[in-house]
């Protein structure tokens, strides 16, 4: 008799604490719209459904909420998640086959939702590197342009300038045949003058 009451013990020790034992915390992080009441349910993946546990939360400015789910040890769930605002519901999602024992990390916004919103950071995150990687070549670039406009501008100034000194030259060049012409005349007719004057003075 007292054999049996002790593998009665046993069996109801084994019963209550087993479950303790394989028991593991699971944080549940979901990020959506600022002040809005979140509920998420902790379901059973395979039927019959039912709720393994339930949390409700506000979201808060930041859109945060965090829970910690504590049930016994099962290697996933389904996560089905509501997010309401004054009574009406804004979104509601399921997320199967959700794994349990690490953190999750839960997106539930119109046109983002995400089973790991960490995934949508990094790229967002690269992004944003290439856009600025980007901008700073396109800076680098403009800058550079007003020094190759200004190279230009000093190549056209100095062409212009050896135009308008060959014009010149060659203006000078024109006018200094004519001058000489005009000497070469005048010598010429003074010359003449001279002779016609020996002549004259001569015949007397």
């Amino acid at each position: 008799m007292k054999k049996e009451i002790s593998l009665l013990f046993v069996c109801l020790a084994l019963v209550l604490f087993v479950p303790v034992v394989l028991a593991i915390d699971t944080q549940i992080n979901v990020r959506t719209l600022p002040d809005h009441k979140v509920s998420i349910f902790v379901q059973n993946p395979t039927p019959p459904i039912s709720t393994l546990e339930s949390f409700y939360a506000n979201s808060g400015s930041q859109g945060m909420v965090s829970v910690s789910y504590s049930g016994s040890y099962k290697d996933s769930a389904t996560l089905n998640i509501k997010v309401t605002k004054d009574g009406k519901e804004v979104m509601h999602e399921i997320f199967e086959d959700t794994d349990l024992g690490q953190p999750i990390y839960i997106q539930l916004k119109p046109g983002e939702i995400s089973k790991d919103y960490r995934e949508l950071d990094k790229d967002l995150e690269e992004e944003n590197v290439t856009e600025s990687l980007n901008l700073t070549e396109a800076n680098e670039t403009v800058s550079s342009a007003p020094e190759i406009e200004s190279i230009e501008e000093k190549s056209e100034n100095i062409s212009s300038s050896g135009d308008l000194t060959g014009f010149s030259v060659f203006d000078t060049a024109k006018k200094v045949p004519s001058i000489v012409y005009y000497i070469i005349l005048i010598i010429l007719f003074v010359g003449a003058a001279v002779i016609v004057t020996m002549k004259v003075m001569h015949c007397r």
